[in-house]
């Protein structure tokens, strides 16, 4: 089977590229069995763009990125008569402006995607990745405009799409909630990161003079977006300075939130503000072949995130075996790493609790049981994450597979 992958450039968004990159590796573990992987590079960007992914890929090939500007599918006559055909099982006939087939003129037999706005190729099955529905738990962050958008882009790709994938039930339920026509088109995929064998040759402590760090800190590898919550911690190290208890903290991760590009700002402000300047370090986006030694050699890896969809790094830490200290998420708890422990992420108090007795009892660098044992699962679960993706695959092309079930549908 081939099966296009349409990504993002890696500058616009390094989490979707590493949880590409992660979908890609996994599927190189069928071996024989893997499909033929053939990325779309989009026009106007360089095959540079996509370098964390390349090494994984088979083909490349150039495509047209959508426009913003095609009609919504919703205000024309044969776009409802294109919602009775699917209901009533028959092929749809694509309106005049998503005629365009670059996908099957390349031999490909379905396509999984990211969410794009002005999506026009459905020349092939396509499977597409609805990462969470941020804009409709914490609508405040969002102006009405933003809202309106999200909802209009994600019911049109919800329309569109064979199969929606999404990495928790969580996301899920938003979905169904969200989209209750097209429930049946869900399928829940649990996601598996990956770890490079290398990281474990290597002294996670040679990272500490790089960044200038002490041996003992906490670790918060979040990008610096207001739901991400960093104030939540830095809250409660004030709270542990007032009683002579002084943890440190590192952070990594873009300072910059393309929402509100103040908060960067207000960020260094509050470290002022509560004296918290030497208990911090703000390390900004650090390379990727960083992030596994600061997470190894940290005490605990925090994610006191507000919402998540699903939580990257909390699938990094139950990949790698490591402690972590997470906001108490449907999304998070799913995944429930081993060692994890779980807080109200609007209770700086109970947060800080929990980093007191940690720091008071814990010890810094990696906890050889857990790695060992997360190790050991770890090709196992990308296996089965493999396996699980091809069957989403072969059921949105008719080719399911006898051997190999579909991965769990989610709908009443």
């Amino acid at each position: 089977m081939r099966i296009a992958f349409q990504v993002f450039p890696g500058q616009h968004w390094l989490g979707g590229v590493t949880t590409m990159e992660d979908l890609l590796i996994a599927l190189r573990s069928l071996a024989a069995d893997a499909p033929t992987i053939v990325l779309v590079v989009w026009e106007n960007t360089a095959e540079s763009d996509y370098a964390a992914v390349l090494p994984y890929v088979d083909e490349t090939m150039r495509a047209q990125y959508p426009s913003a500007r095609v009609s919504t599918p919703a205000a024309s006559p044969l776009s409802r008569r294109q919602r009775i055909m699917r209901r009533l099982g028959r092929p749809a006939i694509p309106p005049p402006d998503l005629q365009a087939a670059v996908l099957r003129a390349h031999g490909v037999d379905c396509s999984f995607s990211v969410v794009l706005e002005g999506r026009r190729d459905l020349s092939v099955p396509l499977l597409i990745w609805f990462y969470d529905f941020q804009h409709r738990h914490l609508p405040h962050l969002f102006s009405p405009q933003e809202r309106e958008q999200r909802d209009r882009i994600l019911r049109r790709e919800a329309e569109l799409a064979t199969h929606v994938i999404v990495k928790s039930a969580s996301v899920a339920d938003d979905f169904r909630a969200f989209a209750p026509l097209y429930a049946a088109k869900v399928r829940q995929l649990p996601w598996v990161a990956h770890i490079p064998d290398t990281v474990y040759s290597q002294d996670p402590r040679s990272v500490l003079s790089k960044y200038n760090l002490p041996e003992k800190y906490f670790y918060l590898p979040n990008q610096f977006w207001k739901h991400k919550n960093h104030a939540a911690v830095f809250q409660a190290l004030a709270l542990l300075r007032a009683r002579g208890v002084f943890p440190f903290v590192v952070c990594s991760g873009s300072l910059i939130d393309n929402r509100e590009p103040a908060y960067g700002g207000q960020v260094l402000q509050s470290l002022s503000r509560l004296n918290l300047r030497e208990q911090v370090a703000l390390l900004d986006v650090v390379p990727r072949g960083d992030v596994f030694p600061l997470m190894r050699q940290a005490l605990c890896v925090i994610n006191p995130s507000l919402f998540e969809g699903f939580g990257l790094s909390v699938a990094e830490i139950k990949s790698l075996g490591k402690r972590a200290l997470l906001a108490d998420l449907p999304a998070l708890r799913e995944q429930d790493p081993a060692g994890s422990q779980y807080f109200d992420p609007h209770d700086p108090q109970a947060l800080a609790e929990c980093l007191e007795m940690l720091w008071r009892t814990g010890a810094a660098g990696p906890d050889l049981d857990l790695e060992g044992a997360a190790r050991a699962e770890l090709p196992l679960r990308q296996l089965a994450f493999a396996q699980s993706f091809m069957a989403i695959a072969r059921e949105a092309t008719g080719r399911r597979s006898p051997d190999i079930p579909p991965a769990q549908s989610v709908h009443e």
